[in-house]
């Protein structure tokens, strides 16, 4: 009887010790940009400089950090393949929520630096096939407050591939506007080498408006990413990432643009099956034009993270 009943402890053990239920991350990340201002009107530009008059090109700093943490209705099992996706290939309905913070500072002395605050929760149903996702943000800085509603509806379309449509509308004290949006997200084992690739894919747009002079606001976002696996616990691989955003007076020609590009590369390793370690760097190029100057900004941002799992 004390031997059936060790066995089944050690089997029990065996089981739980390739499944979790709880998942925590935090995040860091930071980039130190350069600028460079370049006005356009060529007559504007001799004038400034016959007077001897020079454009302050300040150094801006972003440091991001963020902790997610998700609660998982069933065990998720790692056995099934990489341990990033572990989720997606079990289909798992998780609860979710998480803080991101961020600061932006420059080495203007006349620039004071601002912060911003941002706490979300959320929630993924996964039921024959089909995927539900819901989520409410709330973001707040020196002079701004802005409140995100989203939700997405699709499905797996095969045994390791889905696809989900998704609407956000977006409400603040700057500017009111919504994107609708399309994610694609796949994982490919590679025979029985026990290699495998992932994917994900998500384009979002929509339009609204700034309050403040009531110009026409519009926004595309792209994004995409490539994780290869040489082993379950042990990801590599490449992302990308564009924003652009336009804004103009209603009926007139375009006043303004902003660009955001990335491109970057990472890793994640997990030490054990309960801890992981994470680390990418990239490039980071941001562009705003308008009817008079053009200003740009690159920097090379890193980040690292950490996850626990219970």
């Amino acid at each position: 009887m004390i031997r059936q009943t060790l066995l089944a402890a050690s089997v029990l053990v065996s089981a739980g010790a390739n499944a979790y239920i709880f998942e925590a991350t935090y995040d860091y990340s930071q980039a130190n940009f350069d600028s460079t201002f370049t006005i356009k009107d060529k007559n504007i530009a001799d004038l400034l400089n016959s007077r001897g008059i020079v454009i302050d090109e300040p150094k801006v700093d972003i440091a991001t950090h963020s902790v997610d943490a998700q609660v998982y209705f069933s065990d998720i099992d790692i056995s099934k393949g990489a341990w990033n996706d572990a989720a997606f290939i079990n289909r798992a309905s998780s609860l979710r929520g998480g803080y991101t913070g961020q600061k932006i500072e420059s080495d203007d002395d006349d620039v004071d630096a601002t912060e911003i605050d941002g706490f979300y929760i959320g929630g993924r149903g996964v039921a024959g096939g089909f995927i539900y996702d819901g989520e409410y943000k709330s973001q707040k800085s020196d002079d701004n407050n802005q409140r995100t509603i989203g939700f997405g509806f699709g499905g797996y379309i095969t045994k390791n591939h889905s696809l989900v449509g998704s609407f956000e509308d977006i409400r603040g004290d700057e500017l009111d506007f919504f994107l609708v949006g399309l994610t694609y997200q796949g994982y490919l084992p590679l025979g029985n080498s026990g290699h495998a690739l992932g994917f994900m894919g998500q384009i979002k747009t929509g339009n609204g408006e700034q309050h403040s002079d009531f110009q026409d606001f519009s926004r595309t976002n792209l994004n995409a990413k490539v994780s290869y696996y040489p082993m379950p616990q042990l990801a590599v691989g490449a992302e990308v990432g564009s924003e652009a955003t336009v804004l103009s007076a209603s009926g007139r020609a375009k006043k303004s643009e902003s660009t955001i590009s990335q491109f970057g590369v990472f890793a994640d390793y997990y030490v054990v099956e309960n801890f992981r370690i994470g680390a990418d760097v990239g490039l980071d190029k941001r562009e705003t034009e308008t009817d008079l100057v053009t200003i740009e900004l690159e920097s090379v941002y890193y980040g690292v993270n950490l996850r626990a799992r219970f």
